[in-house]
């Protein structure tokens, strides 16, 4: 028998194995995040300046757009930690609690600093800066009537700082946990906490009767 080359017979090309599978995959893998970080970058610019043109309209008659500002702000102080740029991130969170300030809206000024002290502890190394921050936004939290924010940030902050080596930060934040709560032996929220306070405690060999207040 002969066959012809439109029978579909060719000459076999030689696998060249996984390994080049995969480098050709992870070569793909960055050139996808290459551009999808691009793309994110581009995104949260045009939003941060969609607000910043809300904020500072052209015109000495018009008035700051607020409210329009907020959502551009919201979604660039989100997508800027995506791709790693906190300074941005700050910048759109500082303008955030300013115009839900300007609007009264508390909760959401309160959210914006608690995102600020997150960045300033996790990402800046400034435990000093993030305090100042969660103590904004706690106040707010409690003008706000919203006593499961105040005591649910005081937890994730104290333990945030326990993990990343701030003792002393972090044994505020329980004190003033516990003091915030209302019988907290009696509820398992404040059971948790008092167990972690006494563990810290024990760790830093400064235990002492945790006194409920």
């Amino acid at each position: 028998f002969f066959f012809q080359a439109e029978d579909g017979i060719r000459d076999v090309e030689r696998s060249r194995g996984l390994g080049d599978v995969y480098k050709r995959q992870e070569i793909n893998l960055m050139e996808f995040s290459t551009e999808r970080r691009m793309g994110i970058r581009e995104e949260a610019t045009d939003k941060m300046k969609e607000a910043k043109d809300l904020l500072h309209p052209l015109f000495c008659c018009c008035k700051p757009d607020y409210i329009g500002a907020i959502p551009c702000l919201n979604r660039a102080s989100e997508l800027f930690p995506q791709i790693d740029d906190y300074d941005n991130a700050l910048s759109c969170l500082e303008l955030l609690a300013e115009c839900n300030d300007k609007e009264g809206i508390n909760f959401d000024v309160g959210e914006a600093h608690r995102k600020m002290g997150l960045i300033y502890l996790q990402h800046k190394d400034d435990p000093a800066t993030a305090e100042t921050n969660f103590a904004i936004a706690i106040h707010h939290y409690h003008f706000m009537g919203n006593e499961a924010k105040v005591q649910g940030t005081l937890r994730e902050v104290a333990n945030l700082y326990k993990e990343l080596g701030h003792p002393d930060y972090a044994e505020k934040m329980y004190e003033e946990l516990i003091k915030d709560l209302y019988e907290p032996e009696k509820y398992q929220p404040g059971k948790a906490a008092i167990a972690e306070y006494t563990d810290l405690l024990l760790s830093r060999k400064k235990y002492k009767e945790v006194i409920v207040v």
